[in-house]
């Protein structure tokens, strides 16, 4: 799922409902909305076969300008020539006409006549691409197709989901125009067949294999999720990122790890490296979570002093539907939160008065959309000092500890995101990252394959950097003190990472937060064994189930 730039997203934040974007969408003379009925069955994707590695393979020549990254394999067969890496680079090894080049280009041509005796389900010939919106299927172009705008791909909640692009001849895109895989839906499973040649235009973001006749040209700024697959001609790039499939997992971590400008909020889709910087919206108006309730989970007790943690699920089962305690509807699978929270420590706010101390990186996801925020807490600081600080920071009466704690927000919180539905956590990663200094900041990134967000804060108000030692991750309710209902037969396994501030791994342990400063939301969800893995053990892994 692209989780920020859409049109149809950033009409919902201005107000609009999903049902008046529906029929502008159906009654606008340039959008054209393709039923399921469109097609005349669920086509099936083609096997790529080896070639599923390959960012990019060509026929004749691989040519790059400037520091395009490709993300996964790079190959030439029967050509030999590969010239521009670097100063681009390739994350897999690179094949010139050797064994591995010739059976990906074999498995290759027979996906492209595998394409040939599919079936159209609407021929699309004479129309442009941008501005549409389709449902799965087979669509045909009797000549050539042009992409000017956006062209949106609804998988209709299916990440399965197939779509098949059979163009006669040349497949040609406009200055930024893009393509968007919306409603869980997967760009490994999009495909377009050229008869000849494929040129996306300047700064396009481009999604789906393509499987080219003859050439495949990337202009200046160009990015394609997916490999450019040439048959025959070459593969030139200029300062472009491709990523073949499955390689989401290296770009994920690449993003994490990656600094952005400095504090903001900022958004990369896959497979592009560059953050783009985007508005910050405000936060949602919803209780604020608390502390001190200690209901029991695990934690990575990391050694020396953590610098940046991420929290994933390595396996997900069973899950049909998920509700939050403090809404109606328990079965929505929208109401959660993700939380990377810090352990309790002695701190000196900005008044210079020595407090207990408490930080959350958290990812809130709810009815309309998620909002990722850095969260900063001073429990029990007004009940003791008779203020918090200044005006910047609110009051919230804790019902578990009856004391009124002192809770701040990122001046970078408040990004609205895309709705990830529960079903979708096996490709969300979590991570936060607190830098020493002046300039430090504290970082609240996640990612979920096709996209990453970033809201970042200047990173020296408490100086965690100084003083983490022990991170929580978990998926728990929305807020004040609910819970995250999963249906019976639910099992995860929650695996929480951490480096030191240099990025190198550190030694971690087990432990239990029970008693301690951990969220007062919770999950229906029953622990089970918390295990040290990694060399060295820099994660801990346990499961939970029902």
């Amino acid at each position: 799922m692209n989780l920020f730039p859409s049109e149809g997203e950033r009409w919902r934040h201005a107000g609009i409902s999903p049902l008046i974007i529906l029929v502008l969408l159906v009654l606008s003379s340039s959008t054209y909305y393709a039923s399921p009925a469109a097609a005349t069955s669920p086509p099936s994707p083609p096997n790529l076969g080896t070639a599923i590695g390959f960012g990019v393979l060509a026929g004749s020549a691989v040519t790059n300008t400037g520091a395009s990254v490709v993300f996964g394999n790079l190959g030439v067969s029967p050509g030999i020539a590969v010239t521009g890496f670097p100063p681009g680079d390739a994350t897999g090894a690179i094949h010139k006409s050797d064994g591995v080049a010739m059976q990906a280009k074999s498995d290759l041509a027979s996906a492209y006549n595998a394409i040939s005796s599919d079936s159209c389900g609407s021929n699309l010939t004479g129309q442009n691409l941008g501005g549409l919106t389709l449902t799965p299927g087979v669509y045909c172009f009797s000549s050539s197709a042009l992409l000017t705008g956006t062209l949106t791909l609804n998988s209709q909640a299916d990440n399965s989901a197939v779509f098949i692009f059979k163009i006669g001849s040349a497949l040609t895109t406009a200055s930024s125009s893009s393509v968007l895989v919306k409603a869980g839906g997967d760009f490994c499973n999009v495909f377009w067949q050229v008869g000849s040649s494929a040129v996306l235009g300047t700064n396009t973001a481009f999604a789906g294999n393509i499987l080219a006749f003859a050439s495949i040209t990337l202009a200046a700024g160009a990015s394609l999720a997916g490999g450019a697959l040439a048959r025959n001609g070459a593969v030139t790039m200029d300062t472009t990122h491709l990523g073949a499939c499955p390689t989401q997992p290296a770009w994920t971590q690449k993003m994490h790890h990656t600094f952005t400008p400095g504090p903001g909020c900022f958004y990369s889709p896959y497979p592009s490296t560059v953050w783009q910087r985007v508005p910050c919206g405000t936060p949602v108006n919803r209780p604020p979570p608390s502390v001190g309730h200690g209901v029991g989970d695990f934690a990575n007790a990391g050694s020396p002093v953590i610098g940046y943690a991420q929290g994933s699920f390595g396996s997900v089962f069973g899950i049909m539907t998920e509700g939050d305690s403090a809404h109606s509807n328990p079965t929505t699978n929208k109401y959660y939160s993700l939380q990377l929270n810090s352990n309790a420590f002695t701190c000196m706010p900005p008044n210079g008065v020595s407090a207990t101390c408490w930080q959350q990186f958290l990812f809130y996801n709810f009815a309309t959309g998620g909002q990722l925020v850095v969260v900063y807490y001073l429990p029990g600081y007004f009940t003791n000092n008779l203020n918090c600080i200044d005006g910047t920071w609110g009051q919230y009466p804790n019902p578990f500890t009856g004391k009124t704690d002192c809770i701040k927000t990122g001046q970078s919180s408040g990004i609205i995101l895309a709705e990830d539905p529960t079903t979708q956590l096996g490709k969300l990663t979590l991570s936060a990252q607190s830098n020493e200094g002046s300039s430090g900041t504290d970082s609240d990134t996640l990612c979920d394959g096709s996209g990453c967000n970033s809201a970042v804060t200047t990173g020296t108000l408490l100086s965690l950097y100084n003083h983490w030692n022990n991170t929580e991750f978990n998926i728990f309710g929305y807020g004040g003190g609910s819970t995250a209902s999963f249906n019976s037969g639910t099992s995860l396994s929650v695996d929480i990472y951490e480096e030191n501030g240099s990025g190198s791994l550190i030694s971690s342990s087990c432990a239990s937060t029970l008693g301690s400063y951990s969220t007062a939301e919770q999950n229906n969800l029953g622990l089970g064994t918390c295990t040290p893995t990694g060399t060295p053990l820099a994660h801990i892994t346990f499961s939970e189930s029902n």
